[in-house]
């Protein structure tokens, strides 16, 4: 009787240890891919912020159109390669 008692308690130790693990297995990869999608939303975020920069489009002094960060001169060329 007693054997059945510490077989039985130790099996549902064994198990409740597995699945522990299991859980924090899963919630370790679900922590990552949280992680993954924030990166990627903070690149698009500066990607959409490049794109705002290139279009402005404006006209220049000899009638034809330009985008306004290279019709600004060359220092403003050098800002956006700062940044």
């Amino acid at each position: 009787m007693l054997v059945t008692i510490i077989t039985s308690s130790a099996i549902a130790a064994v198990i409740s240890f597995s699945a522990n693990l299991l859980f924090r297995w899963i919630d370790y990869k679900n922590d990552y891919y949280k992680e993954v999608i924030k990166r990627r939303l903070n690149i698009y975020a500066k990607i959409e912020d490049l794109i705002a920069l290139f279009n402005p489009v404006i006209s220049r002094g000899d009638g034809r159109l330009g985008r306004a960060i290279f019709c600004n001169g060359i220092q403003s060329v050098h800002n956006f390669k700062k940044n």
